[in-house]
């Protein structure tokens, strides 16, 4: 963590952290919540038409905009305001740029679970990462193409994988997240779509 503080590469850093929805730059993370927006306004028109549920783009653009809502919206920013975890740049405020050792870390706690009636904002609501959850959320996709296409979602997951974990650390490098942060949200997205998806194939039974 220290070393991505220490020695970030600001271009990478700037370019995946940048959000339109917060007010600055497009960035890397807008990518999953725009798709999903998209996939709303395209899924709306064809369900007031009455059109076929097993109509290719109705059922899928349904799953692609339900499970962006229920990951990256719903579910990463609820956890966020009851666990309440302070942010990197907040827990070690103006030593952000110091040259931390492995001792002087060991004496460090990282912040658990706050209060559910404590204090929260911006500063304390760290985990789990919701630019990272964004870029997750396309695994949406791999499970759409399974069924006819195995090779290019393995592929497509493996790709979105790298991402969200490219998205991790830069937003470490921005002081703004705990690895640990990020690993969570990949994992929390990736088994809400499964979740998602198996009961799915079980009503359409």
């Amino acid at each position: 963590m220290a070393q991505l503080w220490q020695h970030p590469w600001p271009e990478f850093r700037d370019v995946m952290s940048n959000s339109f929805y917060e007010g600055g730059p497009m960035g890397v993370s807008d990518i999953g919540v725009t798709i999903a927006i998209i996939c709303f306004f395209l899924w709306l028109p064809k369900r007031q038409k009455n059109q076929p549920s097993e109509s290719l783009s109705t059922e899928n653009l349904k799953f692609i905009w339900q499970t962006g809502l229920l990951t990256a919206v719903i579910s990463v920013h609820s956890l966020k305001w009851l666990i309440g975890r302070a942010r990197p740049k907040v827990f070690f405020g103006e030593h952000l740029s110091t040259q931390f050792t492995v001792d002087s870390l060991k004496q460090l706690h990282l912040p658990g679970f706050m209060p559910i009636f404590g204090p929260r904002g911006l500063s304390l609501n760290s985990f789990p990462s919701g630019h990272t959850a964004s870029c997750a959320v396309l695994l949406v996709f791999c499970y759409i193409l399974w069924p006819r296409h195995k090779s290019l979602s393995i592929l497509l997951g493996a790709t979105i994988i790298t991402l969200s974990c490219a998205m991790g650390a830069a937003r470490s490098m921005a002081g703004m997240h705990w690895l640990s942060d990020s690993v969570a949200s990949i994992f929390l997205t990736w088994a809400i779509i499964h979740i998602y998806s198996s009961r799915l194939r079980i009503h359409s039974r």
